[in-house]
């Protein structure tokens, strides 16, 4: 009966303390909302001011008084910065290929130029502006022997043939500080004006792919510290071509500003990088349906896997490619089935933009 007692002690001074401690702490919310403003901040005689500002202004109110006019608060950073440690990315589509580096056109237009100019090749037509290069005829008896070697050495071993002439095309990546590069090469019986003009579709793949393999491999090898910045490649540009807009009636939409095929492929690319499961595709259509955002939307301990593959093949949410304009796509959601939360559609496309970014 002692024990009892003596453990019975601590715990009723354990809850008196829990029940009588709002008498002792008491509530101060009211004692900081009465409170004086705090003294201007006092900068010594010896010291400058001149920093010493706001870095966004803040309107002054008291309680729930409405100042008049507009305060437009500072745009967040761009959350579609390149975030790969890779030095460089081979990307292949369809018949043709670039080389991806994480780096803003107008430092990766340096790169180019040192590579041209260190296998000893001039420029037969240059547009800094334009990102566009296209190089004098191969002579292989010339200062061009060891380009041809290197060239050959790659894993692709293509034959290179003396006369033959290249194009370099540098253009802003689909994400903000990326660069895209692309290469042609132009046979000896090429005539003047296709070299003037970049060749839209691969002339020798087999060459092109070698040519950007042994580029990649030297320009990304360079020391980082001798890197500058080209100020006549700034207009090629160094924000994101994918974007979240809203129309009218405020729903979002994405606005990819390159062809519908690029388009379609990153988009698929970004869906499949996610948690989202495609139920439906169709390239000819322009249509990717979803079923769920996720798999455990549709995961129970108690749901069998023949329902849960049913849950799968679900159309819920479509995705419609638009063409806007030339190498403007608008990409929109649409609910398909009301039991799903109308957000869903808001979530798919913020999905799909932070794995496109």
């Amino acid at each position: 009966m002692v024990f009892k007692q003596f453990y019975r002690a601590p715990f009723g001074a354990l809850i008196f303390c829990a029940l009588t401690s709002c008498a002792f702490i008491g509530d101060r919310s009211s004692e900081y909302k009465d409170a004086e403003d705090g003294k201007a901040l006092v900068v010594p005689e010896s010291l400058s001011d001149d920093l010493l500002q706001e870095r966004y202004r803040i309107p002054q109110a008291h309680s729930e008084l409405v100042v008049p006019g507009k305060y437009v608060l500072p745009l967040p950073p761009d959350a579609t910065a390149s975030l790969s440690d890779d030095p460089y990315t081979i990307v292949a589509h369809d018949n043709d290929v670039w080389l991806e580096l994480p780096m803003s056109p107008s430092k990766a237009w340096t790169l180019i130029d040192a590579f041209w100019q260190t296998n000893g090749f001039d420029a037969h037509e240059e547009s800094v502006a334009a990102g566009y290069f296209s190089s004098e005829e191969l002579n292989e008896q010339g200062s061009h022997q060891n380009f041809m070697e290197a060239l050959e050495a790659t894993s692709h071993e293509p034959i290179v043939i003396e006369g033959t002439a290249f194009q370099t095309r540098l253009r802003q990546g689909i994400r903000r500080n990326t660069s895209e590069v692309q290469v042609r090469a132009l046979f000896p019986d090429a005539s003047d004006t296709m070299r003037r003009v970049w060749q839209s579709q691969p002339h020798a793949p087999r060459v092109e792919r070698g040519l950007l393999e042994f580029m990649a491999e030297s320009i990304t090898s360079r020391d980082q510290a001798d890197l500058r910045y080209s100020l006549n490649a700034v207009e090629i540009g160094d924000e994101s071509l994918v974007r979240i807009l809203e129309d009218e009636a405020g729903y979002p939409y994405l606005e990819l500003r390159i062809n519908f095929t690029r388009s379609w492929v990153e988009v698929i690319d970004a869906l499949n990088a996610s948690s989202a499961l495609i139920s439906y595709r169709d390239k000819d259509e322009g249509v990717v349906t979803i079923s769920y955002l996720s798999q455990e939307d549709i995961e129970s301990w108690y749901t069998f896997e023949s329902t849960i593959e049913e849950l799968k093949s679900e159309r819920n949410i479509e995705l419609k490619f638009y063409a806007e304009e030339q190498d403007v796509i608008h990409v929109r959601a649409k609910l398909l089935n009301d039991r799903l939360e109308p957000e869903s559609v808001r979530e798919l496309i913020e999905l799909v933009f932070e794995h496109i970014s």
